[in-house]
């Protein structure tokens, strides 16, 4: 099983007058269990979570999952690890941009190189899981309400 780990993670913001926006975070995030970040307004979460997605380089620190160092690193090392993580925005319309579903999936699964019929079964399954039918995919995602939104990005 694979585990999250981050290891005196630290960013710095502002230039010239760079303060800590996150500094010397450590912390492991289980597979299977649910990690909790919590923090007061301006506590560096959404730093953090930048940094673990990949939208942001750390100043210093690590982030490794299982054996793999991720952002910075080697991009063909760390793909394979890349290819087990997702980020979903607070608002997803802020990540959503295909002109329909079923084009958000085929734009997910690229890196994976599946056939039409694997890519297919693999958007079922997702749709399935997240409680969304079929008659979703030739829909727009913008016009969609927040928590089908959040629940298509999840899938």
């Amino acid at each position: 099983m694979d585990c999250l780990h981050v290891k005196n993670l630290s960013k710095t913001v502002g230039g010239p007058d760079a303060s800590f926006a996150v500094r010397d975070v450590s912390f492991t995030a289980v597979a299977g269990e649910i990690t909790l970040l919590v923090g007061r307004s301006g506590a560096g979460k959404s730093t953090l979570l930048d940094m673990l997605g990949g939208l942001s380089v750390p100043d210093g620190g690590g982030i490794r999952y299982g054996d793999t160092e991720l952002w910075p690193g080697s991009k063909q090392s760390a793909r394979e690890a890349r290819r087990k993580l997702a980020l979903v925005f607070q608002h997803p319309h802020e990540q959503l941009f295909a002109a329909t579903v079923r084009g958000e999936f085929h734009y997910t699964l690229r890196p994976f190189k599946l056939s039409g019929e694997e890519r297919e079964a693999r958007i079922a399954e997702a749709l399935e899981l997240f409680g969304l039918g079929p008659e979703l995919l030739d829909e727009r995602p913008h016009e969609l309400s927040g928590g089908t939104q959040r629940r298509a990005a999840l899938a």
